[in-house]
């Protein structure tokens, strides 16, 4: 058997602590390491991490500063002694057998990455037991980096990852989304991915947990979009043309659209136009496509000018549903 090591950044989590860990406990898969990021948590979480740590000796904690989430699942990486790492959310849980089927699947189709489905729960009780699928899907990562499916499944949970993958590659730390953000230079570092259809990973939903994607509007939400066009500008570019490529700007048309939409209600005013100004190149001169053409280039047109012909023909012809959720920028 060769470690696993399991990163778990710790933030604010007194109330389902306990939970995460003892699922990670419960492993069927013996021969991990849990890593305990204590992302500088100012409730009882770092002494709690302590005292978990106590009652075995394949658990380790980390203290540092706060960071944020990227920054403790980088401290993580920079402490994990196994040979594959994977990342649970410290408010999630996962299935005794999920590290298991997730190596065995990873070796049998010598991949670099392997990936489980979620099941999606509130409480602790909702959680039932998953059957284990069998038969395992192989996909070429060069093929899913070019395919309109780049943004499905960008979570860094729910998968294992050869640790070399790592080696020079971290999550980018200050922003949101930073998953998004670091899930195509993962496909780009690899060779390939196999999934599993067993829902294996718990994410909780849950409202009142300080998650980001429970955060109130902010500015720093909008990185989206840079995320996007920095994807565009350093790979989308260089591959040329491809369903990928359509994608990413599909979402960052899309996701500017629904913040034009909230403009007014989120009161940013002219922030919103001094911020989507600098983006002008990036759409205008993006290569015609069956996703965004020359339609899609006027609208973007009159989403950041606040008067005049443009403003009109978005307000007249462009049917937008209004967003009650701003999780989805």
């Amino acid at each position: 058997m060769q470690k696993i090591s399991v990163i778990v950044p710790v933030y604010k989590v007194e109330k389902t602590l306990h939970a995460c860990v003892n699922s990670i406990l419960a492993q069927t898969y013996t021969d991990i390491e849990i890593i305990l990021v204590n992302d500088g948590s100012p409730d009882s979480c770092p002494a709690m991490c302590e005292e978990i740590a106590k009652g075995d000796g394949r658990i380790k904690v980390v203290h540092r500063e706060n960071g944020g989430l990227s920054a403790a699942r980088n401290t993580g990486i920079e402490n994990a002694s196994g040979e594959y790492i994977t990342f649970v959310d410290s408010d999630d849980m996962i299935a005794p057998k999920t590290v298991e089927v997730l190596y065995d699947e990873l070796i049998k189709a010598e991949a670099d990455m392997s990936v489980c489905m979620y099941e999606i729960f509130q409480n602790d009780d909702d959680i039932k037991s998953s059957e284990i699928c069998d038969g395992v899907t192989v996909a070429d990562a060069k093929e899913l980096l070019v395919s309109e499916k780049v943004y499905d499944r960008t979570e860094a949970w729910g998968k294992l990852y050869k640790k070399e993958i790592f080696s020079s590659l971290r999550f980018k730390e200050g922003i949101y989304y930073e998953d998004t953000h670091i899930a195509p230079y993962i496909l780009k570092r690899i060779s390939k991915v196999a999934f599993n259809r067993s829902k294996l990973y718990y994410y909780r939903k849950n409202p009142e947990l300080p998650t980001i994607m429970n955060a109130k509007f902010s500015l720093k939400k909008l990185c989206i979009l840079d995320i996007f066009k920095e994807q565009i500008r350093d790979i989308y570019k260089k591959l040329g043309m491809c369903p990928a490529y359509e994608s990413a700007l599909e979402q960052l048309f899309g996701s500017i659209t629904k913040a034009r939409v909230l403009k007014k209600e989120l009161g940013i005013g002219m922030r919103f136009y001094m911020y989507y100004f600098k983006l002008l190149p990036t759409m205008l001169f993006a290569p015609k496509c069956e996703k965004f053409g020359p339609k899609q280039k006027a609208v973007y047109l009159s989403l950041i000018l606040p008067f005049g012909v443009l403003n009109s023909y978005y307000r007249k012809n462009v049917t937008v549903k209004r967003y009650d959720e701003l999780n989805n920028l």
